[in-house]
């Protein structure tokens, strides 16, 4: 029913975060502005916006080719709807909130996605206190299916990037004090990239 479309982080600083995955992780911007930044990401695309009065926080998308259907079924099975179904120049969307207020949203794109040719963003990672409501809410309500089970990551297929869950604590390591979301790329060479970055 979905697959994720794109990772968004709302930012304080645009121009910093801009640089920061320009030059230290190695992406290409193919749109850059003050309001929109977008990467040329494979799997999904990375993109940054401004933070408004939500401040700094992280968006997963879902993408689907029924936006009305999706939206009536997330209601029936119990997902918080935060407004209607809006409208965009590329599209409709419409945002909800998951077990633990991680903010997300369905969207049906008027186009077809254009495929980036930079890193792969492999997963986005939901960082759960409750794993066992947040893998119910996310194989369940959003119908995704699970293709790895286990006490400390549950990944559900999600088209060319997964959706994954990771408790906050895990036992024998210290426990994520990071914010609600994350995301990974898929790196063929990480040696070679991990001394590019440094440099």
């Amino acid at each position: 029913m979905f697959r994720l479309m794109e990772v968004l982080l709302y930012t304080p600083d645009m121009d910093r975060m801009r640089a920061f995955y320009e030059r230290a992780i190695g992406l290409r911007s193919d749109s850059n502005g003050s309001g929109w930044t977008s990467f040329k990401t494979r799997g999904a695309l990375l993109a940054l916006r401004p933070a408004g009065a939500g401040g700094a926080h992280a968006e997963l998308t879902l993408a689907t080719d029924d936006i009305d259907a999706a939206v009536r079924t997330l209601r029936e099975r119990g997902a918080r709807i935060t407004g209607e179904i809006a409208m965009h120049g590329w599209g409709r969307l419409a945002r909800f909130l998951d077990t633990e207020d991680n903010a997300l949203a369905v969207a049906q794109p008027n186009r077809p996605l254009p495929m980036g040719d930079g890193l792969r963003l492999g997963s986005a990672v939901v960082h759960t206190r409750d794993l066992a409501a947040a893998k119910a809410f996310y194989h369940h309500a959003l119908g995704l299916k699970i293709k790895v089970d286990s006490p400390w990551w549950v990944e559900f297929e999600a088209g060319e990037a997964s959706v994954a869950l990771r408790p906050r604590a895990v036992a024998g390591a210290e426990p994520h004090q990071g914010r609600g979301l994350s995301f990974g790329f898929l790196i063929a060479d990480l040696m070679e990239w991990a001394e590019a970055a440094r440099g």
